[in-house]
């Protein structure tokens, strides 16, 4: 099976026991014990792009692209990364916090690609783990958090010693949070809504049918009415701001979504070409069938959102393929959009200047093997490929357009 195959697979990794159905199309804000904090902008006030592939294998990089590093990280024993889930990037750019989704851990490299130390806690523990779902880092306090099913565990960032935890026992609603940002104290949590409480959602009552909840303090709010289901991961995007996350869209809806501490509200309008546009009835039956809803022609959800000051780059399927899309937003345009002739590694975070990417050598061996020339590609022409085992670690890179 092709490596883009795989990557629109692993887009449901943790997301097909999440898959519910559809009770009402709108986005939507309830509360308890306080006023609602509802910022969602009019529609009419957004400009809508429309996302069409006029050329299939359209996407390219800007000439402007410049590498600002490429880094190979240390392969050891203790090193290992089984699945690369997430990137963290400390402000002075020292240190690269990697979230090991398969073996439940994080590990911290240097600037360097050296390991430095590693929180490896799972276990029944007061001050373990059962699972990372999500990790966020105080950089300022010093502390690193990750959400474990109904509460967030705290550790010291540095020692990774255990502090304390907040529970999310008393938040109503589903409680199986999948990913969290902490914004100034402030908590959004997401929930895909698991398959197993779909026959208990009477009990939960009307809150069960959000996916977005705003914890401050005992306060909570609630946002994203359930639509046709979730697919793919569900994460919070580092927006261009400080403070601002993006998120990717529900099925059925192409509106991406920003948090900021006191708001929730629409940042982008996308629209796909009309004869491309997968129709409401096909999002109403395709529950057990994610494979082939994938596979088929249709473009469907926007995923892996990575925004820098000028630059918004972003996913969606199609033809059981990938296509990308790069829009330059200092001149409201989609610069390049569809399918890539060559292998793109995975865009793993941005900030307001620099995109960062992971490739797996095995990856880049298999492509070379076959034929592939990386002699003049943007991103892999300073890449030794002889030089890479086929077990290493991922190589880390960073470039800015």
């Amino acid at each position: 099976m092709s490596l883009i195959i795989q990557n629109l697979q692993n887009l449901l990794r943790f997301s097909i026991s999440g898959i519910c159905l559809l009770t009402c199309v709108f986005f939507f804000s309830c509360q308890s014990n306080t006023n609602s904090v509802n910022d969602l902008k009019n529609e009419k006030d957004l400009e809508v792009f429309l996302l069409k592939v006029e050329n299939e294998f359209g996407f390219n990089f800007p000439n402007s692209l410049q590498l600002e590093f490429v880094t190979p990280l240390e392969t050891t024993a203790a090193s290992i990364i089984g699945t690369f889930q997430k990137l963290v990037v400390s402000p002075d750019k020292e240190e690269y916090f990697i979230w090991d989704s398969k073996q439940s851990r994080i590990l911290v490299f240097d600037r360097k690609g050296n390991l430095n130390r590693v929180l490896d806690k799972k276990g029944p523990g007061p001050d373990e783990y059962l699972d990372i779902s999500d990790f966020q880092v105080n950089f300022v306090e010093g502390v690193l958090e990750l959400i474990d099913y109904r509460r967030i565990v705290k550790y010291d960032l540095n020692t990774f010693e255990y502090i304390g935890e907040v529970s999310l026992r008393e938040v109503k609603g589903d409680v199986n949070f999948r990913y969290f940002v902490n914004i100034d104290g402030v908590y959004y949590l997401w929930t895909n809504i698991p398959q197993n409480q779909r026959n208990i959602q009477n009990d939960l009552g009307r809150l069960a049918n959000f996916h977005l909840v705003r914890k401050d303090g005992d306060s909570t709010s609630y946002f994203v009415q359930k639509e046709f289901g979730i697919l793919g991961d569900q994460r919070f995007y580092s927006a261009d701001e400080p403070g601002e996350y993006n998120i990717s869209p529900v099925l059925g809806n192409n509106n991406i979504l920003r948090v900021k501490k006191d708001s929730v509200f629409i940042s982008f309008k996308f629209k796909f070409e009309d004869h491309k546009s997968m129709p409401l009835s096909e999002f109403e039956n395709w529950q057990g069938s994610a494979i082939q809803m994938l596979e088929n022609d249709y473009f469907k959800f926007l995923t892996n959102i990575r925004e820098t000051k000028q630059h918004i780059f972003f996913q969606f399927a199609g033809k059981g393929t990938a296509y990308y899309v790069l829009m330059d937003k200092t001149r409201n345009e989609i610069i390049s959009i569809g399918r890539s002739k060559s292998l793109l590694p995975n865009i793993i975070l941005s900030d307001r200047d620099n995109f960062y990417c992971f490739i797996y050598p095995e990856f880049l061996k298999e492509y070379y093997k076959n034929g592939e020339d990386f002699s003049n590609h943007p991103i892999l022409k300073s890449i030794d490929i002889d030089a890479l085992g086929k077990d290493d670690n991922p190589i880390l890179i960073k470039f800015k357009l």
